[in-house]
């Protein structure tokens, strides 16, 4: 995959990130305190400065209480309970 298809991925993962976080009424500063980072590293995931990795992805989904599929873009509508 060209580095500009990773590129584009990973800017829409940073859109989704914010747009879950905005969406369950947390700050980037609630959000940092929950994942014991600073409000700038939570900045740097939403704008694509820095790559989700795994044990983040687990983190999140359980803050933010959205399935991965969800965060990652592969379900279109949140997970049936």
């Amino acid at each position: 995959m060209p580095d500009r298809d990773i590129s584009l991925i990973e800017s829409a993962l940073g859109r989704r990130l914010a747009n879950l976080r905005k969406a369950k009424g947390l700050t980037q500063k609630d959000l940092a305190q929950k994942l014991g980072v600073t409000q700038s590293v939570v900045s740097d995931y939403e704008r694509a400065q820095l790559r989700l990795h795994g044990e983040l992805i687990i983190q999140l989904v359980s803050i933010l209480k959205v399935s991965a599929d969800e965060l990652l873009g592969i379900a279109t509508k949140p997970a049936a309970n």
